[in-house]
């Protein structure tokens, strides 16, 4: 079988090659472009392992670029994001599953194994808010509702970032999932339609 592994960290890419051959031919990938190259060259590709914040990678658009092109192939993310609102809206971009790099290559290796046998992998941390009750802005998380309500006060993504303490291209990802969620085409439609939630 042959794998793509798209990750612009050569030493990960160097780690998941030796969990999965000699069982598998790896092909590598540092950049989406370098991705969809290696796709259309090797259009029997049986699996994708791929990162998500690599070049090319504009929030989840690349994703859905990947999904719409090869529909059939298998992809995983495999991605240092642990963070259950981001795991969720990978997940619902289509893709057969979510594997956090904090995870060791064992576990990798079962959740590959699983998505190969036809099901998909949801890891434990995709989970947390699946209990949460129900309220005015239940569509969204918990984090995506704080950064709603920062997106409400006209803040900037990088003021998001400092006044939540997490990285920029997790914001960008928590405000393409909230617009999303919203039916809003941008911040615009958004600030438009205050009582979108509620």
């Amino acid at each position: 079988m042959k794998i793509i592994l798209a990750d612009d960290h050569a030493l990960f890419r160097e780690g998941l090659r030796s969990m999965l051959e000699p069982d598998a031919v790896c092909y590598e990938a540092s950049s989406l472009q370098e991705t969809l190259t290696l796709l259309e060259l090797h259009t029997d590709t049986g699996l994708i392992l791929m990162d998500l914040n690599m070049p090319g990678m504009v929030n989840f658009q690349g994703i859905e670029t990947v999904r719409s092109r090869y529909p059939d192939i298998p992809l995983i993310i495999v991605s240092m994001h642990c963070d259950a609102d981001i795991i969720q809206a990978a997940l619902s971009h289509g893709v057969s599953g979510y594997i956090p790099k904090t995870h060791n290559f064992e576990s990798m290796q079962r959740a590959v194994d699983l998505v190969l046998s036809g099901t998909p992998y949801v890891p434990q941390e995709a989970l947390v808010h699946n209990n949460r009750a129900p309220s005015q802005m239940a569509r969204l998380t918990r984090r995506q509702q704080d950064i709603y309500e920062l997106l409400m006060q006209g803040r900037s993504n990088q003021e998001i970032a400092d006044k939540l303490c997490i990285s920029l291209s997790t914001v960008k990802m928590h405000v393409s999932t909230v617009l999303e969620r919203a039916g809003a085409r941008n911040r615009t439609q958004l600030l438009a339609d205050r009582n979108i939630f509620g």
